[in-house]
């Protein structure tokens, strides 16, 4: 459904392992490539070739990151690390003022900012948008961001 409606899906591993950059060479291949086998499957094999050409980012979960990642991510067609600048905020170790999501991410937004947004509770996205695009701000995607 993300493809059809114009959406990219991009590689992010298949166990999420946030100690991704500390891991042995062979898992961290072996969750790469695990992750392409799968998007083969579910997505085809033209949407992997397309993905690997035209967008080849990864985000490791946890955001970590070594020269050996950077490495083995190179020599596995990904070209461009992505990360993030304002991270949500639903663990309450997170929040500990208990301030609004909304709040959170209008507080942090910055030029060239990317915005992690994991799945669950999104009814306060309209009010990042409206109040952002009142401050001047425009939202693009992560390749024209990288474009």
């Amino acid at each position: 459904t993300a493809v059809a409606n114009g959406h990219i899906v991009l590689n992010h591993t298949v166990h999420h392992y946030t100690d991704l950059s500390t891991r042995s060479e062979e898992t961290i291949k072996c969750e790469i490539l695990g992750w392409e086998d799968t998007a083969k499957t579910v997505l085809g094999e033209d949407y992997l070739n397309r993905m690997k050409t035209e967008f080849p980012y990864f985000r490791s979960p946890g955001g970590g990151k070594s020269e050996r990642l950077i490495r083995i991510l190179g020599e596995l067609g990904y070209t461009k690390m992505v990360y993030w600048s304002v991270e949500d905020i639903y663990f309450s170790s997170h929040n500990p003022d208990k301030i609004s999501m909304a709040d959170h991410y209008i507080k942090d937004a910055s030029n060239g900012g990317i915005f992690l947004l994991h799945p669950g509770d999104w009814s306060y996205v309209g009010d990042i948008i409206d109040c952002l695009q009142a401050e001047g701000y425009t939202f693009v995607t992560v390749p024209e961001l990288f474009d």
